[in-house]
């Protein structure tokens, strides 16, 4: 059992399973553990291979946000997309997220197109108030 730590109360003790093993045990656990996580990746990867597919493209004007190429990661399996503006099939799941980044995308282009409109920022209606002179209580 390990010793309690001097800022605990001495009769409440924190046990891991490390206490009780040794080093030999602690790395057969580890790889016995990384193991099986590479296991349900690998699966994981062979159900989106699996996968119907869908045509994606990504303009060139993308590459200020991802770079030359998108990287998508999701559960492990990563695509890599060139943004080009040409064709490729990727998995449905790869697809919808890359679609979900492009809207982002977009919605940031707009929100700043829309902003650097001075001219247009302005309002239409004029102010319904009244002008109160500097220093007046309302």
């Amino acid at each position: 059992m390990a010793a309690p730590r001097k800022d605990q109360d001495p009769s409440i003790t924190i046990q891991t399973d490390s206490d009780n093993m040794s080093q030999v045990e602690l790395d057969a656990n580890m790889r016995t553990r990384m193991t099986v996580a590479r296991k349900r990746r690998a699966a994981q990867v062979r159900r989106y291979q699996k996968e119907k597919t869908r045509t994606v493209i990504l303009a060139p004007s993308y590459q200020s946000y991802w770079g030359r190429v998108m990287v998508v990661s999701i559960n492990g399996a990563v695509v890599s997309v060139p943004v080009d503006g040409q064709p490729y099939e990727v998995p449905e799941t790869f697809a919808c997220e890359i679609d979900r980044r492009r809207v982002a995308a977009d919605k940031i282009e707009l929100n700043a197109k829309n902003a650097a409109e001075v001219s247009r920022n302005r309002d239409e209606q004029g102010s319904p108030g009244r002008l109160v002179p500097r220093g007046s209580a309302l």
